[in-house]
């Protein structure tokens, strides 16, 4: 072999060498708001804590192998995974059904298409709806943020219904948010008096605002060695605040009919 060709296969090596050391070194972009979870078999329990930012817990599971989770006091993301998240949404509403979970959720806003959506899941085997489009996922990814406490100053204040002067409820409330999550209700039995009845303090577990701008509220707290659960709505001019109260599990709607109805107006 003369040199020419020596120097010509030289030049070949070295040319393969650079491109294949390119290769090697260039890494596929991704969008750094997309986190691409690992495979996971069918029966792993929790798992993390990699994922998106955030020190948060995270479990997935499959859609034909749905196991019930205590949620407790936090917010939860839910999404359905096809190798990234595709779609998300926080949910207001839980109920635990023997070893099934069943979830709704009425205010989910898809942030790649500005649109609001209503989200049904039932137990085993979970088919989700998102409007007119219905999506069965791989996998079923539950996010659990660290419980933090709830806030809603726009309760404070003084709220009145003199209707309610001497029939049992009270017609004046002064009401706090503490700031933790809590707010101080100290009630009177008319409009007038100034010695309360009754101080009680609420603890806010769930709000979300409608479409409409009312603010609505989940609380719950203790009233004669009874725990008590309260749907409150503050409507959107933060004029009037409705309320429903139950001694057996969080009210679902607001119900002027309701046995436990109550309505007030800020002095």
């Amino acid at each position: 072999m003369n040199l020419k060709k020596v120097v010509c296969v030289l030049f070949v090596l070295v040319g393969l060498l650079m491109v294949m050391s390119c290769s090697v070194g260039q890494e596929e972009e991704t969008d750094p708001d997309l986190y691409i979870a690992p495979p996971i078999a069918d029966d792993a329990g929790p798992v993390g804590p990699p994922g998106p930012p955030g020190e948060i817990e995270y479990w997935e599971h499959t859609v034909k192998s749905w196991e019930s989770t205590d949620m407790g006091n936090s917010l939860y993301y839910i999404t359905i995974f096809d190798g990234r998240f595709e779609l998300g949404a926080w949910y207001d509403f839980w109920q635990k059904y023997s070893d099934t979970m069943w979830f709704r959720l009425d205010t989910y806003y898809d942030g790649y298409t500005g649109n609001f959506y209503y989200m049904w899941g039932v137990g085993d085997g979970v088919v989700v709806t998102w409007a007119d489009v219905s999506l069965i996922g791989d996998t079923l990814i539950i996010f659990k943020a660290p419980a933090t406490a709830m806030s809603a100053p726009s309760v404070s204040g003084t709220w009145v219904n003199p209707d309610y002067d001497g029939e049992g409820y009270p017609a004046k409330a002064v009401v706090t948010d503490n700031g933790d999550g809590t707010f101080t209700a100290v009630m009177y039995e008319t409009v007038s008096d100034t010695e309360p009845f009754d101080t009680i303090t609420m603890t806010v577990t769930n709000q979300w605002t409608d479409s409409e701008g009312n603010l609505f509220l989940e609380v719950e707290g203790i009233v004669s060695d009874e725990v008590i659960y309260e749907l409150i709505k503050i409507h959107a001019d933060n004029q009037t605040m409705e309320v429903n109260i139950s001694y057996d599990g969080y009210p679902t709607e607001i119900d002027p009919a309701g046995e436990e109805y109550q309505i007030f107006y800020r002095q």
